[in-house]
């Protein structure tokens, strides 16, 4: 019912959307069950990419304002960016990734999901 991919311009390694598949523009076009599933599914990401980078903290940013597709944003906060979440919003600075590179992040995420 959910996917969960690595974002294309990462600000952060591990940086994380996960979206419901069908259509929806707002958290209410949810069943309560389906929220509560997501809420697991954010959590076990959360701690998978606790347990594979070891971030200060994880974010979680709800979205849908730009996208008419409601979605989370799961962001690592490592020590270098601790303090500057809004420049962690606005990519200021983004992660040049290749797709190995890419590949190898999201195999040591699923490694602790």
């Amino acid at each position: 019912k959910f996917i969960a991919f690595l974002d294309m311009y990462p600000p952060t390694k591990g940086y994380i959307i996960l979206a419901p598949k069908k259509h929806i523009e707002d958290i209410t076009e949810l069943s309560e069950e389906e929220y509560l599933n997501l809420q697991k599914i954010l959590f076990r990401i959360s701690e998978a990419i606790k347990k594979a980078y070891n971030p200060k903290r994880i974010c979680l940013l709800n979205s849908g304002g730009l996208l008419t597709h409601w979605h989370f944003h799961i962001i690592p906060m490592y020590k270098e960016v601790y303090n500057n979440f809004i420049d962690v919003i606005l990519k200021k600075s983004v992660l040049q990734l290749s797709k190995e590179e890419r590949e190898k992040i999201a195999s040591e995420i699923k490694e602790h999901f």
